[in-house]
């Protein structure tokens, strides 16, 4: 009984998968058409709410607006055809935005317009954790690199990497300073000596 049961409801979740694919299918076929440039949605008040836009570079986007009229989220397509999901605050300043390109990226922003926290993925799908100070310069990063191996880097503010911890080849960790060039000074645990004694 209970076997029958969830059989059914396995089959009953592929059929409505199906259905649902061919629902978003139909709607992406061309059909009876409105056709503008800008389409406004205005509250009681004459308020715009709500613009689908596209202009002549090819750019298109979805625009929501606040009740004062200050825009307060964007689904657009850019230049080159990236698209983009940004969130605004009641100034008008974008605060957070999503990417989506061969590298894409989740991005914080202080008021100022000024990147504070990058999360993305490199085009090879290795992922990174960036934190910026309020001038835009990178100061610490967490990745992911070849293998999987991950690492922790601090950086100067002239963006010379000054430690960095992480995972090597063989399993080990290992912690590294550096000079103001990037190069290691220091680095735990020591290298061990592999040659023979005499």
């Amino acid at each position: 009984m209970e076997a029958s049961f969830y059989a059914l409801l396995a089959a009953a979740a592929v059929i409505g998968g199906l259905v649902g694919g061919v629902a978003g299918a139909r709607l992406l076929r061309p059909g009876k058409t409105i056709r503008s440039e800008s389409v406004d949605i205005v509250d009681r008040r004459g308020t715009v709410r709500v613009r689908i836009a596209a202009d002549e570079n090819g750019r298109a986007g979805l625009f929501l607006f606040g009740g004062s009229g200050e825009i307060r989220g964007e689904l657009s397509v850019l230049d080159g055809a990236v698209p983009r999901l940004a969130l605004f605050d009641g100034e008008g300043a974008v605060r957070a935005s999503v990417i989506g390109d061969a590298a894409p990226g989740l991005i914080l922003l202080h008021k100022d317009g000024k990147r504070r926290i990058h999360l993305g993925l490199e085009v090879d799908g290795a992922p990174s954790l960036g934190f910026f100070t309020r001038d835009g310069r990178n100061r610490a990063e967490i990745l992911l690199g070849a293998g999987g191996r991950p690492s922790f880097l601090i950086r100067d503010e002239h963006g010379s990497v000054r430690v960095a911890l992480g995972i090597i080849s063989d399993g080990s960790a290992l912690l590294a300073a550096c000079d103001d060039k990037g190069k290691p000074i220091w680095i735990a645990p020591q290298p061990r000596d592999t040659g023979t004694k005499r």
